[in-house]
């Protein structure tokens, strides 16, 4: 019996206890999935539009549940995913000019690059769809090695181990006959993982990307010229949009990322100088590291400043800081495009671990960030002023990364905000105070208010008049809404309205309150009282009353800021 013929007959077998995807992955062993329609089958039934995508989403009433289960577990259209074919032709949205560019690949700086590509409890079509647009798009003399790295995947498919095996066998067979795929033992965060793979690497350029990304035509000599020219540069390309619910390919505008007071990243118009240059490339203060093209020796010296960052929070800010400040720079480069798929509920970083200590971690890291990198006094005060939150955060011992500081002579962040950054000059600060405190009350039953559950662990309607404690809520200038220091409303399976301790990344946790149309909203979605008095989240209807809430003593100057 043959090893084929071995695994089915264990397959069948096991049938009762092993999941669907595990059947399908057995055939990787002997077909090519990205000749498939989908692994759903075929798209009859939808029909294909333009550039793969569905040319109308009419969704079988058979497969609603797949459908609203996809976008719980990946906050996008994962049913879709699904349905679309693994290799897609996607636009060439590049500026014509581009292509006159002509790029010496035959020179020292152009040399091939090990392609690094970090992932935990992903989608595995999506996964797969980046990774054939990786090799279908990327010219092989341009690139050495690539290497995968799975920072612990322990959920649906990636928690069997015999599927595991089967993903190693189809990426050895139909993507790079010598990938190297690293499987953690334990999660260590996107920043480590980063540190990890550069270490292994063998070539003199990285180029780091994602899993939810899909790459255009001539999206990587750009990159790799533009480090060539100066070897302390990073260089991205610009990100443009895959719809989070049609998957479709959007273009993005050239715009300048930059850091607002909060430290969080912005957009802001390019300039008229920096416009007429186009499509030259063009530096920003604030990177997005989604995919980014960086010299390896250079990345392992940056790697050094702070080994104590945990997870992923802050991984983009202390990059910036790095870059600019220890001499280097970050470029923009309009003539390399790949496709992000980047939903707009945060609620999909669960794959990446547990939410509440994902935001700990986040403002650990924030905070030694803050406290390294922010020299000037005035300017800290400032920036705390807009995360009062991480001032009673323990930084943890910072000598080692001080003295690195130190060593380094790095530039001050005052001359960063002239030099690199003075749009922040132009930035005003947000208000950082709260939007709302005290009782929201459904416009139905205005004597019955949101109310702590500790039984069914649900947020419910009870009367006003007791248990205050339990129902004095506050929707905060970081729009989560939360009774007391760290209990939050959030949005649960089958999108009941429940709570849990605050984590300050937003996802299901968000919140913002539509003053005209008294909507509570967590991302697309309306705050909803039942029938039964039940209370949930569905499709926002300006008609509905039951749809409307009432927020006690609302600060209208800040209500107003937002809204407009």
């Amino acid at each position: 019996m043959d090893v084929l013929a071995t695994v089915l007959n264990y397959t069948w077998l096991k049938y009762a206890v092993l999941p669907l995807w595990i059947l399908l992955m057995i055939l990787l062993l002997h077909r090519d999935l990205s000749r498939w329609d989908g692994l759903m089958g075929p798209l009859s039934h939808l029909g294909l539009g333009e550039n793969g995508t569905a040319s109308y989403l009419s969704v079988p009433t058979s497969e609603f549940v797949a459908y609203t289960q996809g976008w719980q577990r990946f906050a996008y259209n994962a049913w879709l995913a699904e349905k679309i074919p693994l290799r897609r032709s996607l636009p060439d949205f590049r500026d014509p000019r581009c292509l006159n560019f002509s790029y010496d690949e035959d020179s020292d700086g152009m040399r091939p690059a090990s392609i690094i590509l970090i992932y935990r409890n992903e989608q595995l079509v999506v996964l797969l769809r980046t990774l054939h647009s990786l090799v279908d798009r990327t010219p092989k003399h341009l690139y050495a090695e690539l290497i995968l790295v799975d920072d612990h995947s322990d959920t649906d498919f990636w928690n069997e181990p015999l599927s595991v095996t089967f993903f190693d066998t189809y990426v050895r067979r139909y993507i790079h006959p010598a990938a190297r795929i690293l499987h953690m033992q334990k999660p260590v965060g996107l920043i480590k993982a980063r540190i990890l793979a550069c270490n292994e690497a063998k070539a003199d350029n990285l180029v780091f990307v994602d899993a939810q990304v899909e790459f255009t035509k001539g999206w990587l000599s750009p990159l790799l010229s533009t480090i060539s020219e100066q070897s302390l540069t990073l260089a991205t390309p610009v990100l443009d949009k895959l719809d989070e619910q049609t998957l479709a390919y959007h273009r993005s505008i050239e715009r300048r990322g930059v850091y607002d007071w909060s430290l969080r990243r912005r957009e802001v118009p390019l300039s008229k100088a920096r416009r007429i240059l186009l499509p030259n490339p063009y530096e920003v203060a604030a990177v997005r590291t989604s995919v980014f093209a960086i010299r390896a020796l250079w990345f392992q010296d940056l790697s050094n400043f702070d080994k104590e960052l945990q997870g992923f929070g802050g991984a983009e800010l202390e990059l910036s800081f790095k870059v600019w400040r220890s001499g280097g720079r970050i470029v923009q480069v309009p003539c390399s495009r790949v496709g992000h798929l980047e939903p707009k509920d945060q609620s999909y970083l669960k794959r990446y671990g547990d939410l509440g200590k994902m935001g700990q971690q986040v403002s650990r890291n924030l905070k030694r960030i803050v406290e390294l990198w922010i020299d000037n006094p005035v300017l800290k005060s400032e920036i705390y002023k807009y995360q009062p939150q991480l001032l009673n955060v323990s930084v943890g011992d910072l000598s080692e990364s001080r003295k690195l500081y130190q060593q380094y002579d790095c530039q001050s962040f005052q001359s960063f905000v002239s030099e690199v950054m003075p749009e922040l000059k132009q930035i005003k600060p947000k208000d950082r105070s709260d939007y709302a405190t005290g009782y929201v009350k459904s416009l139905e039953f205005p004597k019955s208010c949101l109310s702590i559950n500790a039984g069914s662990k649900f947020i419910t309607l009870e009367p006003c008049s007791a248990n205050n404690t339990l129902k004095n809520w506050t929707l905060t200038y970081i729009n989560d809404l939360r009774v007391g220091a760290n209990i939050c409303a959030e949005v649960q399976l089958n999108f009941k309205l429940g709570y849990d301790f605050c984590h300050g990344l937003g996802g299901r946790q968000s919140w913002h309150y539509d003053a005209v149309n008294n909507h509570l909203v967590s991302n697309t979605r309306c705050l909803e009282l039942g029938e039964k008095l039940n209370i949930f989240l569905s499709l926002c209807n300006k008609s509905n009353r039951k749809q409307r809430w009432l927020l006690d003593n609302q600060n209208p100057s800040v209500m107003l800021s937002e809204n407009t």
